[in-house]
């Protein structure tokens, strides 16, 4: 992970793990939001000074960048790894397969998804650049393959709006909302069989409904 470096060494003696410390900046701005986020904070966390964060990061606007930009590109290349491995397989499958993937990636990076939330819910320049740089071109592969299938009659033609926000939405929540999950029903939405149950579930009622047919 490559991050911009001012000119010079850093005064600290101690060295920035990057992916360590982006993976803490992220946890904090989900919990804090971008306004409640100080980079004293993390420095503190990540026991630091605050001269290194820095030394690394032109401002708290360019570590929120980076830190999303650092979630956003382990999903995605979570995702490219799908259609490499199953590259034999093209619609509904590989719809399905990418749909298991993309829970995976929600269960592991949690937090991207928060901030994605907190951010895209009002217009502002960091909505916008969200949507610039990290969900536009994504979501335009997702729809493309969706409208493919409407057009083979494959699945119905639900509006893609609706469509994408449901599976966005029905992938995301179950983790996203951790304490109600343990506290209404008694269990971790994180224990890996719970993750592995919730991706079936996705993938399962997204294509077939929970009509039961005989």
């Amino acid at each position: 992970m490559e991050v911009r470096r001012k000119r010079g060494r850093p005064s600290a003696k101690k060295q920035l793990d990057i992916k360590v410390l982006l993976e803490s900046a992220l946890k904090l701005f989900a919990r804090q939001g971008f306004e409640g986020f100080r980079l004293g904070s993390l420095a503190q966390e990540l026991g630091i000074a605050n001269s290194l964060l820095n030394y690394y990061f032109e401002n708290k606007e360019d570590l929120w960048k980076q830190s999303l930009s650092y979630g956003f590109r382990n999903m995605e290349e979570k995702l490219t790894d799908v259609f490499r491995n199953f590259k034999d397989l093209d619609g509904i499958p590989l719809l399905k397969v990418l749909m298991r993937q993309f829970v995976y990636s929600v269960a592991e990076f949690p937090e991207y998804f928060e901030v994605f939330n907190r951010e895209m819910s009002v217009k502002s320049d960091r909505a916008k650049w969200i949507m610039d740089n990290l969900l536009l071109p994504f979501q335009e592969k997702v729809d493309q393959l969706y409208l493919k299938e409407q057009e083979n009659g494959k699945i119905k033609k639900v509006p893609i709006p609706n469509l994408s926000l449901i599976t966005l939405g029905a992938s995301q929540m179950f983790f996203v909302y951790r304490y109600f999950i343990q506290t209404k029903y008694g269990f971790d939405p994180f224990n890996k069989d719970e993750i592995e149950k919730h991706a079936d579930t996705v993938v399962d009622v997204i294509f077939n409904g929970i009509i039961e047919r005989n």
